[in-house]
């Protein structure tokens, strides 16, 4: 039988509690790490995807009724224009169709805003329909009409 030096000390024995961790322990848990960091990267991404999309597509909703108001004060013509450059944001573009023989005496104006092609892969599309006098018709009613 072996003596030890120090009779404090016990030889080791498979049923003491160990105060470290595994191997395994520690692979363990760096590989749930790994997976929570890369869910965590994805997650980012995504948020950052959406929120660079939902800017796109309130700067085409505010072009869209920047345009629609331009031309019901009467500052843009009533022309129909087919994917146009908007001017003060070249990665817009936007097209106004005016239908014709909807109502006498009314227009229905649509008015659309799409990203440039050339300028992004993932399409935003924002419309607008108005209905508004017709400028002719409203001159022409007035001028015929006298009063006494």
């Amino acid at each position: 039988m072996t003596r030890y030096r120090f009779p404090n000390l016990q030889p080791p024995t498979s049923n003491l509690s160990r105060p470290a961790f595994s191997l395994l322990e520690v692979i363990l848990a760096l590989a749930i790490l790994a997976a929570s960091m890369a869910v965590l990267g994805q997650l980012v991404q995504f948020g950052m995807t959406n929120a660079r999309r939902a800017e796109d597509m309130t700067q085409a909703a505010i072009i869209c009724e920047s345009i629609m108001a331009e031309i019901v004060a009467g500052d843009r013509g009533l022309t129909n224009e087919s994917a146009a450059t908007y001017e003060e944001n070249d990665t817009f573009v936007y097209s106004i169709d005016i239908p014709t023989g909807a109502q006498e005496g009314l227009l229905e104006v649509h008015v659309v805003v799409e990203t440039n092609p050339e300028y992004s892969a993932e399409p935003i599309r924002c419309a607008l329909v108005r209905w508004m006098v017709d400028p002719d018709y409203a001159s022409s009613a007035t001028s015929g009409t006298t009063t006494n």
